[in-house]
């Protein structure tokens, strides 16, 4: 069985080479120095590498398991409650966080 942590996050910098993994390298250094442990980290931290080792697991296997532990942020949950409040399907919900991300750019300043 394919383990799929060992082509994420900054384990993807060891499936690549030259220019390539420098590149990685470099923009995963200077996220986790910019911006710190934040919502953009976790989502470059879940990103997983298509490469021909990947593919099928990515394509037809199951997804990994979500590693979010509830409490370690709590303004994150606070709104994701607020979001889905009332919403009785996980599409319901999924789509209600979907519009929230899309009309992020209206309440930042």
């Amino acid at each position: 069985m394919l383990d799929i942590y060992a082509y994420t996050g900054k384990n993807i910098a060891d499936r690549l080479e030259g220019i390539e993994r420098e590149c990685y390298t470099a923009a995963w250094n200077w996220m986790e120095y910019a911006w710190g442990d934040n919502v953009e980290f976790q989502r470059m931290s879940s990103h997983v590498l298509l490469c021909d080792e990947t593919r099928a697991h990515l394509y037809n296997g199951a997804a990994p398991k979500l590693r979010y532990i509830r409490g370690t942020r709590p303004i994150l949950d606070k709104i994701g409650d607020e979001i889905c409040a009332g919403l009785e399907s996980d599409r319901e919900r999924v789509l209600a966080i979907l519009r929230y991300i899309r009309d992020m750019h209206e309440r930042v300043a």
